[in-house]
């Protein structure tokens, strides 16, 4: 990436794609072999499965924050 606003727009598309076209994505970033790219990859990812496991783990604490957070 050339500039901080080009890797800006490329994680948003990243982040808003389906998993099917991540997939795709994180092949293009490891072409361009981009070390700051694939860091903000790793980073976004372990995020996501991180509250994937909040989420369904049913714990009242979790439903509470969320909750208090959507107020």
């Amino acid at each position: 990436m050339n500039t901080s606003s080009d890797l800006t727009l490329w994680m948003t598309e990243f982040l808003r794609s389906t998993d099917q076209h991540k997939k795709l994505l994180i092949q293009e970033a490891r072409s361009l072999a981009d070390a700051v790219l694939l860091d903000s990859i790793r980073f976004h990812l372990a995020l996501r499965d991180k509250l994937h496991l909040l989420q369904t783990s049913g714990n009242e604490p979790y439903s509470s924050i969320h909750n208090a957070q959507a107020s």
